[in-house]
C-alpha cells in the first residue's frame, strides 16, 4: 500500500540534495568509453547525445564539453531544474533540453543520436 500524507513526504527522494552531492562526481566510465569511441571514429557521427537518468548533470558535463548537443532525460522534475541552474549557457542556447521520462517505459520517443 502506498505511503500517503505525512509518511510519503518523509520517504520521498530528496533529489536536490542528491544531485547537489553526486554533481561533481568524475563522469561514469560508459560516458568516457563512449566519448573515446566517437573521438576515434568508431561511432555516429551524429552530434546528439541522449543521457538516460542524467540527475544533476555527472555525465552531462564531458558530453557537452564535447560539442555535443544533449537531451537529458529523467524521472524526476527537480533534475531538469538542476541541469537549467548548472548549465545556463548551453541551456539558453539550446545545446542542454530535458525532458522528463519515465525509463521503465518500453518506448520513450527518442530521436536518433550518436551517443
Amino acid at each position: 500500500m502506498p505511503a500517503s500524507g505525512r509518511a510519503a513526504a518523509e520517504t520521498r527522494p530528496d533529489w536536490p540534495g542528491y544531485y547537489a552531492a553526486t554533481a561533481d562526481r568524475p563522469p561514469r566510465r560508459t560516458t568516457l568509453t563512449a566519448l573515446a569511441a566517437r573521438r576515434s571514429g568508431t561511432d555516429s557521427a551524429s552530434a546528439l547525445a541522449v543521457d538516460l537518468g542524467c540527475g544533476g548533470g555527472r555525465d552531462t558535463t564531458p558530453l557537452l564539453h564535447a560539442g555535443l548537443t544533449v537531451l537529458a532525460l529523467d524521472r524526476a522534475p527537480e533534475a531538469g531544474a538542476a541541469l537549467q541552474a548548472r548549465f545556463p549557457d548551453a541551456w539558453n542556447r539550446g545545446q542542454l533540453t530535458f525532458r522528463r521520462a519515465d525509463l521503465s517505459a518500453a518506448d520513450l520517443g527518442l530521436p536518433p543520436s550518436g551517443l
